[in-house]
């Protein structure tokens, strides 16, 4: 079969809703997809992804160290290292030590590294989530962040070897797989940030519909741009997904919502945003999945083109999400009626359930 893609959710920017994205995408494609085999990494230092698909805070509340054990066999970490390695035995690396405090990438790989792809079996070192939280698809892989295992830095001979050993294990396997990819928002990209980025396919930004949110964009595009043409690398930003936006109602927005209108305060934010990112496409189209053609130099013609191809609005999930990550339960999973959470009750509504679904197969369709 093949590895079909690698979706990475990245943002300098911290509590802009990476993990609760990247949460229901892959557990929606997971459930519409059911003969691939969807494969969730989490490189977050404190295991933010795990622990939503684990059951949330009342997986949590009952497994005091729940994420620590399963971290002991089923870490990212482990799997990198072996990766770096191309060997599927556990031993120490001379190429790895513990997490440093920063991790800057400013200059090319040294002179006669190598990227020789190795030799590992992915799938054991992969936890079937749906044995723990049964709302999960049974054919939802997770390596786990956080936990006991500490984050590892590898040199760049090392880190080449990860992103090709990964590749081409997953290439050769006789299942299909799909790869989402979950990353800490920091200063600078941290060096398993630096590792997604160069495996993945395509890059989805999400962002709060804020100014002050939005100057690191910048920062964040800048060290991306650095990071491609010092690794050759293959990914491109598929779009800035606007996250946690408030809607006035549930009618399309084009081009820039299928599925909801905004209120008039965010879309004038929206609209303003979007028209800079599309001059920022324009320019530098090279680690951009949808470029803007060269030639369009009208403002309102370049933010309705980046808009439609480029950019995707996210409603605020409201109590429905409240209840989702308490309770570790994807949209998709959601019926109506009571849910007990871990500190309180919850009163699930179809309507909101089909429209915070829709909302998501919209992201779905932005990533095929």
């Amino acid at each position: 079969m093949t590895l079909e893609s690698v979706d990475v959710f990245a943002n300098h920017k911290g509590g802009c809703g990476k993990t609760v994205l990247l949460f229901h995408t892959a557990c929606q494609y997971a459930k519409h997809h059911p003969q691939e085999r969807v494969f969730v990494m989490d490189m977050t230092v404190i295991g933010d992804i795990s622990r939503l698909l684990l059951g949330g805070d009342v997986y949590e509340s009952k497994n005091l160290n729940g994420l620590e054990e399963l971290a002991e066999k089923y870490s990212t970490s482990i799997l990198l290292e072996e990766a770096a390695q191309g060997v599927a035995k556990p031993s120490s690396s001379a190429n790895s030590k513990k997490r440093e405090s920063s991790f800057y990438l400013h200059s090319p790989p040294p002179k006669g590294s190598s990227a020789n792809a190795g030799n590992i079996e992915p799938e054991k070192y992969m936890l079937q989530v749906s044995e723990i939280n049964t709302y999960i698809p049974s054919n939802l892989f997770l390596t786990v962040g956080g936990g006991s295992k500490e984050q590892l830095v590898f040199d760049e001979d090392g880190k080449e070897r990860i992103v090709a050993t990964l590749k081409d294990s997953l290439h050769k396997d006789s299942i299909s797989w799909k790869v989402f990819i979950d990353t800490d928002g920091d200063l600078t990209f941290s060096g398993y940030t630096q590792i997604a980025l160069c495996f993945a396919d395509k890059v989805v930004i999400p962002l709060m519909p804020s100014y002050i949110d939005f100057r690191r964009v910048s920062s964040f595009l800048e060290e991306f741009y650095g990071l491609q043409e010092s690794r050759n690398g293959n990914a491109k930003i598929l779009g800035i997904v606007w996250n946690n936006v408030d809607s006035q109602k549930n009618e399309p927005w084009k081009p820039f919502s299928n599925v909801f209108t905004p209120t008039n305060a965010v879309k004038s934010v929206i609209k303003d945003l979007n028209t800079h990112l599309a001059k920022v496409a324009q320019h530098f189209s090279q680690i951009f999945y949808h470029p803007l053609p060269d030639d369009t130099q009208e403002e309102d013609k370049l933010c309705e083109m980046f808009s439609q191809s480029s950019s995707l609005l996210m409603r605020n999930f409201g109590v429905t999400g409240m209840a989702s990550t308490d309770c570790g339960i994807p949209f998709c999973s959601m019926t109506k009626g009571e849910l007990i959470g871990s500190r309180m009750k919850y009163q699930l509504n179809e309507e909101s359930i089909k429209n915070m679904c829709l909302n998501i197969q919209e992201l779905l369709d932005k990533l095929s």
